[in-house]
């Protein structure tokens, strides 16, 4: 399973909840955030390849999911961000998941490499890229809604 192959999938953590795209605030970013128990659009993301094992992923207005850091030494936060170009923290390299039927995703950057990971946080599920949490928290179960 580690390929993802062009297409239209939902995410879902290990607890079930699918990822979605969430602002809290105006001015806040796009979060994504394994936060709904039910599936709508908002949860539908387009993948694409990028090279091998890695891939680049959307959601459904096109903004480019990636990882934004908003203070030095803080977490490193999944966001549909307004990029409409593809940077390093735009790439997701995806490989088995630690769970049978699961994947991971790794961002590499800064000289390290990094697992997007749901961080519980003010009552809410964020995705962020991290090395040091629960692995079991890394792993995501797929579901392909249409391919390319």
């Amino acid at each position: 399973m580690t390929t993802l192959n062009p297409g239209t999938y939902q995410f879902q953590a290990i607890d079930t909840e699918y990822w979605s795209p969430i602002q809290y605030g105006s001015n806040d970013p796009l979060y994504v955030i394994a936060g709904k128990w039910v599936a709508d659009d908002w949860c539908n993301f387009f993948v694409k390849k990028h090279a091998e094992n890695s891939v680049t992923i959307q959601d459904k207005l096109g903004h480019y999911l990636s990882l934004i850091q908003y203070s030095t030494g803080g977490p490193y936060y999944l966001v549909a961000s307004q990029k409409n170009h593809v940077d390093n923290w735009c790439i997701f390299y995806v490989s088995d998941g630690t769970v049978p039927n699961t994947i991971n995703f790794q961002v590499h950057g800064n000289d390290n490499v990094y697992y997007l990971t749901v961080i519980n946080a003010d009552s809410r599920n964020y995705i962020e890229a991290t090395n040091d949490s629960d692995p079991a928290w890394r792993n995501f179960s797929v579901t392909l809604i249409n391919s390319d």
